[in-house]
């Protein structure tokens, strides 16, 4: 099965740019993103900051 990925937020700004996308994998769904900019480095002490959440295909049909 091919992985289906779509871009939930994309935000460009000058203190924080924001990007989330979620992709569906074998029945798993992946929510993950990426904070760049001042407030990331601010509130984390990198420029960057990245996270995700993986649902188990039980979880994820929820969804469905």
């Amino acid at each position: 099965m091919s992985k289906q990925k779509v871009t939930l937020c994309e935000q460009d700004g000058s203190y924080v740019s924001i990007y989330v996308d979620a992709s569906l994998h074998e029945g798993e769904l992946t929510i993950s993103g990426q904070d760049i900019g001042k407030a990331a480095e601010d509130f984390w002490g990198d420029s960057d900051y990245e996270y995700w959440l993986t649902l188990p295909p039980a979880s994820a049909e929820k969804f469905f």
